[in-house]
């Protein structure tokens, strides 16, 4: 089994919180500290709304909540695979899980709730590309700090475009660069 280092668990925390705070979804802090369930990181406490309960009612403002929280379920993934330059094919089940189980109480079907999850995945990239430089901020400073609070990270997204710079840059864009000498 393939050992995951602390940038890249860093990456996968912060893909969580960037798309957590750009959706409006609070958390109390996010960790690379290892838990004693084996989890290398997490994004604690990702709150709900007092309304928000799939499992006895689906409204449409319900959906979309559910919708925001499977797409911070899959961005840490969509991190990790940006920052690595390829996919990868473990580190994110109980990730992925929680997304099921949120789309599984409004998509009947298999088939719709696979398009439905594909489509998360999506968004989540995109997202992820898109605020790439505010993931590389967080990330850099969850490796040298294990932990921030929600208000540190909302603090350092708001800064992230004025402090990115090379080292934001995936290890494949550096290669690419350095070849073509850009």
């Amino acid at each position: 089994m393939k050992r995951i280092s602390l940038l890249e668990t860093a990456y996968h925390e912060a893909g969580h919180a960037v798309v957590a705070w750009l959706l409006g979804l609070k958390f109390q802090n996010v960790t690379v500290k290892p838990n004693i369930d084996g989890t290398l990181g997490c994004l604690s406490k990702l709150n709900a709304p007092k309304w928000f309960r799939p499992e006895v009612e689906m409204t449409a403002r319900t959906r979309v909540m559910a919708e925001r929280r499977i797409v911070v379920f899959f961005a840490g993934r969509s991190a990790q695979e940006q920052f690595l330059g390829k996919q990868i094919r473990s580190g994110f089940e109980s990730d992925y899980d929680a997304g099921v189980a949120l789309a599984a109480y409004f998509c009947s079907d298999s088939d719709v709730a696979d398009a439905y999850l594909n489509y998360c995945r999506t968004v989540s990239r995109a997202i992820v590309r898109r605020y790439w430089a505010e993931v590389a901020t967080i990330a850099t400073a969850l490796a040298g700090n294990e932990t921030l609070t929600f208000s540190q990270v909302a603090k350092l997204i708001r800064l992230a475009p004025k402090v990115a710079n090379a080292e934001s840059e995936t290890p494949r864009a550096k290669r690419k660069r350095n070849k073509t000498g850009r």
